[in-house]
């Protein structure tokens, strides 16, 4: 405990080689029990002392790496690849070619990864440098850990062929060489790569031995990843059960490892959960936790993708202009940081203004998302697989462009299924019954509501079974079936009162209310008073 003292009086002593072991000892001491800062600021002052007492290159770069990923454990990710930068300056300084490969190991990781500092331009001809060099020096570590990377890269930028290619070559590395460590990291990433490309049981057998390794390598953070990524894909999967658990893991291991970005995507998962069955005033404020811890940690996500879920939410409670701010805002960043999610949040905008009956300005934003190819799995399939299809539905209801929205709602099913990923399947099947309502086969789409709403039903989807019953009563409307129509409304009714009723005050409920997909449904069922009266 008092290391970090000594090494500081003997560095004011002229004693920069008496300093050094006592610094590195502090900080390894304040790492172990998740001090990431305490340990960041002594990792800072060993690093100029080892260059000063000309300490090898292997040396000098295990206490850069630490004090940067003590930066990224806090998430702190624009220090921590500033920290990488100075190591390559450094290195360059030097003509050290051993620190230049690792300073490229490091940036490309970042580079690869979009936290706070993604950028695939800069990772790719780092990547290359950097397997040339690796290769030079026998370096089978670093080898794996750019392959990793580039993985990784692909994952959100490129191609499952791309992603799953790299990521085998890396494993086949790292499991040929022994390297434990890295070993996880593939394992893990490799998981969901093959997952959201439907291989499911070859992603959850990687998937799980990660975890093992995590566990066993005491490395909190990381463990605190895979529990998230096992909480979301059990999401997409509807087994929301084993979801809550695993995200409720992964935020007590994040708290623990003081993990900003894990516990903003833990509490991001559950508010999902809760939005998709209908738990509506909880989520929201989940969503907005998930949104203010993940941006205090510096993490992409949180200004992009979790604004635009938030987004979603205020618009089906009518709170349209709240919806609208939030989707330009993540819009923004994801110009710059996150263009993987671009189609997805301008589908969203376009949904906001065809709400608007902005129908001009909806159209501008659909013909962007058309005109933007599906970049990565994430941005494909994570959650965003079934927004340009939904955008399209709701364009044709302002434009009567049946025919396009059907087209879009077909290929979003059949990816859906292709990747056996159920959870898209009830909302894209009710989107699919609305499509074919608008090209007037009304049979069809009678037996696509009833589809929709059974695997709702299945699933406790509360906002999917209401809009279901909706559409249901619309129809048998249009037929003269008075009797069938009454019943589809007042199961449409109850569904709509038990969302409202769990928001948290009256202006919610109000606006919910005043929607006019709502309105439609209630309208039977008011008073000359004004007053609401449903069946028991």
């Amino acid at each position: 405990a008092v290391s970090g003292q000594i090494a500081c009086h003997a560095e004011l002593a002229g004693s920069p080689e008496r300093a050094l072991p006592f610094y590195t000892k502090a900080a390894e001491h304040a790492a172990r029990i998740n001090a990431f800062h305490n340990a960041e600021m002594l990792y800072a002052r060993a690093g100029p002392v080892a260059e000063q007492l000309g300490r090898p290159g292997d040396e000098i770069v295990e206490l850069y790496s630490a004090r940067s990923q003590m930066l990224e454990n806090a998430g702190r990710h624009d220090a921590a690849i500033q920290v990488y930068r100075d190591l390559m300056s450094l290195a360059l300084e030097r003509g050290d070619a051993a620190i230049e490969k690792a300073a490229i190991a490091s940036l490309v990781s970042c580079y690869s990864d979009p936290k706070d500092a993604g950028d695939p331009e800069c990772a790719q001809p780092l990547i290359e440098r950097g397997l040339l060099l690796a290769r030079e020096f026998g370096d089978e570590d670093t080898e794996s850990w750019l392959l990793w990377s580039k993985m990784v890269g692909a994952l959100h930028y490129g191609t499952a062929d791309d992603a799953q290619m790299a990521g085998e070559a890396s494993l086949a590395i790292a499991r040929k060489y022994g390297l434990q460590e890295r070993l996880a990291y593939v394992l893990n990433d490799l998981a969901l790569s093959l997952r959201l490309a439907g291989d499911w049981e070859s992603g959850h057998v990687h998937a799980e031995e990660a975890r093992a390794l995590f566990q066993e390598q005491g490395n909190k953070p990381m463990l605190a990843d895979n529990l998230s990524q096992q909480a979301w894909i059990d999401h997409l999967r509807l087994d929301f059960d084993s979801a809550f658990q695993h995200a409720e893991q992964s935020a007590k291991v994040s708290r623990e490892a003081e993990s900003g970005w894990n516990l903003s995507m833990a509490i991001l998962i559950q508010g999902l959960i809760r939005t998709a069955t209908g738990d509506w005033g909880v989520a929201l404020a989940d969503l907005e936790e998930s949104i203010r811890l993940g941006e205090k940690a510096g993490f992409v996500i949180a200004m992009t993708l979790m604004p635009s879920e938030l987004g979603r939410l205020l618009r089906a409670i009518g709170q349209g202009e709240q919806a609208t701010a939030l989707h330009e805002g993540a819009h923004a960043v994801s110009l710059e940081r996150a263009p993987f999610l671009l189609r997805a949040i301008e589908s969203q905008l376009a949904m906001d203004a065809y709400a608007a009956g902005k129908v001009e300005e909806g159209q501008r934003w659909l013909q962007s998302v058309q005109a933007r190819e599906p970049r990565g799995e994430i941005g494909t399939a994570w959650l965003v697989l079934a927004d340009p299809a939904i955008a399209a539905v709701r364009a044709a209801e302002c434009t009567g462009s049946w025919d396009l929205a059907l087209e879009m709602v077909l290929d979003a099913i059949q990816e859906a299924r292709r990747r056996d990923l159920p959870f898209y399947l009830p909302l894209l099947l009710l989107e699919h019954g609305r499509s074919l309502e608008g090209l007037e086969r009304i049979p069809e789409a009678e037996a696509m509501y009833c589809e929709a709403l059974a695997l709702a039903r299945q699933s406790g989807l509360l906002p999917v079974q209401w809009r279901s019953h909706a559409a249901l009563a619309r129809l048998y409307q249009v037929q003269g079936s008075t009797a069938e129509a009454s019943t589809e409304l007042q199961e449409a009714a109850v569904l709509i009162e038990s969302l409202a009723n769990s928001l948290p005050d009256s202006n919610l409920r109000d606006g919910f209310h005043r929607t006019p997909a709502v309105q439609s449904v209630l309208a039977p069922y008011r008073s000359t008073a004004g007053m609401r009266y449903l069946p028991k």
